[in-house]
């Protein structure tokens, strides 16, 4: 591999290194190197190896990754975690004082309500994450990152209420365990899949960490509470809800291509009636389904809560 001018100028205090050379410099530009972590000493030492000659593509991927794309995916957990502040009191006393049905019907409301609401939010960035991504970011290769792993956020939001309702209940060393296990799974991963696919086995990564986590901190959640599994009402109904807004989505992205739209204010209230239309299906599909049940259910509970602290 010969030099270009703009090489031999960038690199040349490099070459003229004795230590270094440019069989030295050669080696520094097709190494790789694998960072775990971005902080205090790995964002500098990726800055350097990068202008020491190393591969800036997987450095800029992973950016658009942690930086554009997961924001967006984890920003709907917010208003998820309004439901853990009401729940999580609730079930950490229900466990203290060994009411097993309440600590039950609890975890049953919380996997139920979850499932339904990532549901609705993976259909929406699965539909609408690309033109978000071109609106936002104006990129595409977010907008990938928004379309491929928004399957997957049912099982990213699950993990993390299951993972606060296992600390409710005195699981505190499975839950940490179970942490150690992932890590050591994606450090594997990322070790095997992330020199031969890139990015994609990165995103790999996550799904199957997500998917180990997921599992394991349910499993142990009902084992240690009693309590009797229902995967077709906590993910069967909020898929089926998900498809039809999916299926209905696609179609109004394509009706909306069509209208010629200018400026940022044009795209973004092509992007909000679009994303307004989609969840409406998915409400309309999954109200009959048991979701109006269970909303009906925690706003009699907040409403019985305020009326005991007047």
């Amino acid at each position: 591999m010969a030099f270009t001018n703009e090489q031999m100028e960038r690199y040349s205090r490099h070459i003229i290194l004795q230590e270094v050379g440019v069989k030295g410099q050669k080696k520094l530009m097709n190494g790789k190197v694998l960072i775990i972590g971005a902080g205090g000493l790995g964002a500098p030492a990726a800055m350097y190896l990068a202008a020491a000659g190393g591969r800036t593509a997987a450095l800029e991927q992973y950016g658009t990754l942690k930086g554009m794309a997961l924001p967006l995916l984890n920003f709907p957990f917010g208003l998820l975690g309004s439901l853990a502040v009401l729940l999580m009191p609730e079930i950490t006393q229900a466990h203290i004082e060994g009411q097993t049905a309440r600590l039950n019907a609890l975890l049953n409301r919380m996997l139920r309500l979850t499932g339904y609401f990532s549901a609705l939010a993976g259909t929406l960035f699965w539909v609408w994450g690309r033109p978000l991504a071109q609106l936002l970011y104006h990129s595409p290769e977010a907008g990938f990152y928004l379309e491929t792993l928004a399957p997957a956020m049912p099982l990213m939001y699950l993990e993390s209420m299951v993972d606060g309702a296992m600390k409710g209940i005195g699981e505190q060393k499975a839950a940490f365990r179970y942490s150690v296990w992932d890590a050591v799974l994606r450090i594997c991963g990322v070790m095997v899949l992330l020199p031969r696919y890139g990015m994609r086995g990165f995103l790999a990564v996550i799904l199957l960490s997500s998917l180990y986590t997921c599992a394991a901190n349910t499993g142990r959640l009902l084992l240690s509470s009693g309590t009797g599994h229902a995967f077709r009402r906590w993910l069967g109904a909020p898929l089926l809800a998900a498809v039809a807004a999916g299926t209905a989505g696609q179609g109004v992205r394509r009706a909306l291509a069509g209208i010629p739209v200018q400026g940022l204010w044009g795209q973004l209230a092509v992007l909000t009636a679009g994303g307004a239309a989609t969840a409406a299906v998915f409400l309309l599909a999954a109200l009959p389904l048991g979701l109006w049940e269970e909303l009906r259910t925690v706003l009699r509970q907040t409403k019985l809560g305020k009326n005991r602290g007047k």
